[in-house]
């Protein structure tokens, strides 16, 4: 593809679309400074960068972590137009091709009934796997850019994109790659359709245990870097507790639903309430803000803040997680490192931090968890478990200058590996 096609990087005076809305997500807790020349060039490629959620944040870190000694391009399908610009430390490539949103979906849907029916004959195999590529030739206008790059090493981001490893092994099929996989709790990477992302594959960088677990299963023998976060503590929340609440120590309940009477966080919340009645329940809604205390029922605006969260969090005698992150479940990570055990689904990633870090509980059903707010409610429970739970979030997911060094082992060995490589 023509080069010309692409407009060169704008100045970060003049920030694009893309970056004007995503001013509240920073690229990366750990860059801000565009990098000097002559350093080697990671080609990034994911689906979409930039904006909210665990698995955009992750890898902006990762990048974050490589740009201290890399140049890095970011090549996504993103976008309504191709693009370029600068965002902090990076050139972001968009190629305005970006498949509907339903494609994955249908995706997800298909392979479920190529696993569910193992007795297809080849002919409808071939029709379906026909129908499960639509939507990877987005990809394919990235050629032209990712030939300009001339990478040194490929970062690849989300093990799904199988257009992503066919486009890498059409223009640069030996340089190695890093798989950044972004395996939530539902994924199923030994699916075979994914067989041409794990197989380009030389190494690949987690976010927790499971991951990690799923990895191994799915292409064994495939260096795995469980590599962290650099979450960073905030002595400040101790000080400073959120004016809604105030130091008044609480019982927080975390959702992602909104907040309503038929719903089950205000249903849950009325429950503790009635079998707690000294003890005052905050809800962290999607809409709103609800304080229990003595009867009483206060609403306010829904926290938007992380520092406001975090308030919320250190003077919590318990945080409930009722719909913790798919992928590494951020904020009870940050609920532990606050010193507020947890009280997590025990079907979610959260119970890895429960479990492993000794932090906290996890429940099957309402009764469950009405059993483990309870017991950490008392005093000395939730100090040992405080204790424990912190510590292993402080060993394991936060410092920044551990993360980076994580984050480059898990690449040093394929560059070294690499005879092509200019570092």
């Amino acid at each position: 593809m023509p080069t010309d096609r692409w407009p060169r990087a704008r100045p970060a005076s003049a920030p694009s679309r893309s970056e004007a809305a995503d001013r509240s997500h920073p690229v990366s807790t750990i860059f801000t400074e565009p990098p000097s020349s002559g350093r080697p060039r990671i080609a990034l490629l994911t689906p979409s960068w930039g904006g909210a959620g665990e698995e955009r944040w992750a890898l902006r870190q990762v990048a974050g972590a490589l740009a201290l000694s890399w140049e890095i391009d970011v090549l996504t399908p993103q976008g309504s137009e191709p693009q370029r610009f600068r965002d902090g430390a990076v050139t972001v490539c968009e190629a305005g091709t970006a498949a509907p949103w339903q494609l994955a979906a249908r995706r997800d849907l298909l392979l479920s009934m190529l696993r569910d029916r193992p007795a297809l004959s080849a002919a409808e195999r071939h029709q379906l796997e026909a129908v499960l590529h639509e939507g990877q030739e987005q990809w394919d206008a990235l050629g032209g850019p990712l030939a300009e790059v001339e990478p040194d090493l490929i970062v690849m981001a989300d093990h799904r994109e199988v257009g992503a490893a066919r486009l890498i092994e059409r223009v640069c099929p030996d340089v190695p790659v890093l798989l950044v996989p972004l395996a939530g709790r539902r994924a199923q990477p030994e699916d075979p359709y994914f067989s041409p992302v794990l197989e380009l594959a030389g190494a690949a960088a987690v976010f927790s245990q499971a991951e990690m677990e799923l990895l191994g299963r799915a292409r064994p023998g495939l260096p795995v870097h469980h590599v962290g976060l650099p979450l960073a503590s905030d002595p400040s929340v101790r000080r400073e507790p959120h004016d809604v609440v105030g130091d008044a120590p609480c019982a927080l309940v975390m959702t992602g639903a909104p907040f309503g009477t038929a719903n089950w966080p205000a249903t849950l919340s009325k429950l503790l309430q009635l079998g707690f009645p000294g003890q005052a329940v905050v809800v962290d809604a999607a809409d709103r803000l609800v304080v229990f205390r003595q009867g009483q029922e206060r609403h306010a605006p829904a926290i938007r803040r992380g520092t406001d969260r975090r308030r919320l969090m250190a003077w919590a005698k318990t945080t409930v997680d009722l719909h913790p992150g798919g992928l590494y479940s951020r904020w009870a990570l940050e609920a532990l490192l606050s010193g507020s055990p947890i009280v997590v689904p025990a079907q979610s990633r959260a119970r890895e931090h429960a479990e492993a870090g000794r932090g906290g509980l996890w429940f099957e059903g309402a009764g469950d968890l009405f059993w483990c707010v309870e017991a950490l409610l008392d005093e000395s429970t939730h100090a040992i478990l405080a204790a424990q739970g912190q510590q292993y979030v402080q060993e394991r997911y936060s410092g920044t200058s551990a993360f980076v060094e994580r984050v480059e082992g898990s690449v040093r060995p394929l560059v070294a590996a690499s005879s092509g490589g200019r570092t």
